[in-house]
């Protein structure tokens, strides 16, 4: 809110004075440590079971699996505590408290999770994943404020888990307790109606298959009887049902001790890493090195102006100094400067800001708030002109970075369902054209969300629907190749490149000169920046400058082309020496009760 009502009173000319009344601790200044907190824990809590439906199905049934997942949820809640706490110093105290909902948050989603497995299966996931993420973190109220949103995400922030246990987390931490309880109320509901409705499906199912073994076992015994004396009647023989046992890390299904640590390391370690890299980049922003230019016909009042605010601001700012507003207007526009300050001269008395709305609103509200402030003390004027304004359906400037996020989540994700379902689909000749229609499909679903049916994007639609198809398909290619050597848990390296680390490294949520100078590197390598740069490019600058983001995403797509070829070459040349007999696929059987 105050981002929003700030400009506002400078535009008025009135002076800006902020009382908090809560104020954020040193540590969490920029107050996203509740949200990365309750984002980590919803992971724990729905990831799991997906993973535990194709790799290790005898741990779902409800008496192991309510053990075990108890376990589960005091690990995962240690660690959250652990990371945000003593290694981060995000939250401090109330360690308990933070224990205990943590706990109630991760078991109470896991026994959900179970009750919907039940009946959907590994299509769960995909429910999961809408109701704790993509409807969660718009009610949440973390991220942004649920009172921007539309009313239906007010009455979803009463019922999700992702708003519950931010609220619950924010109320222990900064607000002495208070409603806490009224936050937890919805998982003691849910724990309760998931361990019902779960055990009544058990019951429903092993009365259908009693009721269906005593017809086999009479329909047996009436042919018994009806056959010669001498001829015995072959017994009725259970036939277990036959479940493809996908193994995390390629090759063979690994033993049962093995696997079963497998799929516990590969949630935990997704935790562990989105919330490790993406707090410490971001729980404490810091402005450093901010390129703007002090603008005066003469060079040397420029300087003498530069140096004085270099001695008040230390490494705020990287000032430059420049003779003309045009050039100035125009670097700041190719996003070169953050800002330019044009002094005042005899043909204008007021001074002029030059920023960009769309470059960032966070590193815009820097440069606006200091020299506002350096130009009530020096007694002029200042006029402030965005260069590119974001539009009114972007007031926050965060469309572009979901639409580049879901066209990266689209690129990993497609090949990850192929990777657990069809990996004969990755070899390169059958790959391609398969990630080319889902590129495009992907894209076009994309565009119709946040155009059509949400209204959020108003830029070009064909240019969209090319950079989002590039993307998806460019990231495929790279996920292919890391899924043939590694399997299913070429996800973690996916996800952490391209998500935890792309997604700070973008500065679509956090301005690149806020963070640990490594992120600014990465932001001209990896495709989440690159693709985020894209979109903007289209939407706010005409196309300027679009070359290098396409550049980086095409040479991401080589990168994983060539791999691929390189593995399948590697692959088909140690198939050619193999012995005839060769081993065939292993299959696990597993009792049709398994998960019952």
């Amino acid at each position: 809110m105050q981002q929003i009502l700030t400009p506002v009173a400078l535009d008025a000319g009135l002076t800006v004075t902020v009382d908090e009344l809560t104020p954020l601790p040193a540590g969490d200044s920029a107050g996203i440590a509740v949200m990365f907190m309750a984002m980590a824990l919803m992971l724990a809590g729905y990831m799991p079971i997906g993973i535990m439906l194709t790799g290790a199905p005898e741990l779902l049934k409800l008496r192991r699996f309510v053990p075990i997942w108890a376990g589960w949820s005091a690990l995962i809640s240690a660690v959250v505590w652990f990371i945000a706490g003593p290694v981060i110093g995000a939250v401090s105290g109330h360690t308990a408290a933070i224990l205990g909902i943590g706990w109630l948050a991760v078991f109470s989603i896991g026994l959900v999770q179970l009750f919907l497995s039940r009946i959907l299966g590994a299509a769960a996931v995909l429910v999961g994943m809408l109701l704790v993420v993509v409807l969660g973190m718009p009610a949440s109220n973390l991220a942004m404020s649920v009172h921007t949103m539309p009313g239906f995400f007010g009455w979803l922030h009463d019922i999700l888990p992702l708003a519950g246990v931010g609220e619950a987390l924010r109320s222990v931490l900064y607000f002495g307790g208070d409603g806490t309880g009224g936050y937890l109320v919805r998982f003691v509901v849910a724990i309760v109606l998931a361990l019902l409705l779960t055990a009544g499906v058990d019951w429903s199912r092993r009365r259908k298959q009693a009721a269906q073994d005593r017809a086999a076992a009479a329909e047996a015994a009436g042919w018994s009887d009806a056959l010669p004396s001498e001829v015995e009647a072959p017994a009725p023989a259970a036939k277990p049902a036959t479940v493809r046992m996908v193994p995390l890390a390629g090759g063979k299904p690994r033993s049962t001790p093995v696997r079963y640590l497998m799929l516990a390391l590969f949630p935990f370690s997704m935790v562990a890493l989105m919330l490790g890299i993406m707090l410490t980049a971001m729980h404490s922003p810091t402005p450093v090195g901010l390129p703007v230019a002090i603008v005066c016909s003469s060079e040397g009042a420029a300087a003498q102006l530069a140096q004085g605010l270099e001695a008040s601001t230390g490494d705020m700012f990287a000032f430059r100094t420049e003779l003309s507003a045009e050039t100035a207007d125009e670097l700041v526009y190719s996003g070169e400067l953050v800002g330019a300050l044009v002094l005042p001269d005899a043909g204008n008395p007021a001074a002029t800001l030059y920023s960009s709305g769309a470059a960032g609103t966070g590193q815009q509200l820097v440069v606006q708030r200091v020299f506002q402030q350096t130009a009530q003390q020096a007694g002029f004027e200042l006029k402030q002109i965005d260069v590119a304004p974001l539009n009114s359906t972007d007031t926050g400037g965060a469309v572009s970075l979901y639409i580049a996020m879901s066209w990266v989540m689209a690129g990993f994700l497609g090949v990850t369902v192929l990777a657990g379902g069809a990996p004969k689909q990755l070899r390169v000749r059958k790959l391609l054209p398969t990630m080319a229609g889902w590129a495009v499909f992907m894209s076009l679903v994309t565009w119709l969300i946040a155009g059509p049916i949400v209204g959020a994007y108003q830029g070009p639609v064909w240019a969209l629907l090319g950079i989002g198809a590039l993307t998806v398909f460019c990231l495929s290619l790279v996920t292919a190749a890391l899924a043939r050597l590694m399997g299913l848990l070429a996800v973690v390296p996916v996800v952490t490149l391209f998500m935890f680390i792309g997604v700070p490294a973008s500065g679509g949520g956090l301005s690149t000169y806020m963070q640990p100078g490594l992120f600014q590197t990465l932001h001209d390598v990896l495709p989440l920046p690159a693709a985020l740069d894209a979109v903007r490019a289209i939407t706010y600058y005409g196309g300027a400058g679009i070359g290098q983001p396409l550049l980086t995403l095409g040479v991401w797509g080589v990168c994983g082309l060539v791999a691929g070829l390189v593995i399948s070459a590697v692959q088909n040349a140690r198939s050619a020496r193999r012995a005839p007999g060769a081993a065939p696929t292993v299959l696990a059987t597993v009792p049709a009760t398994a998960v019952s």
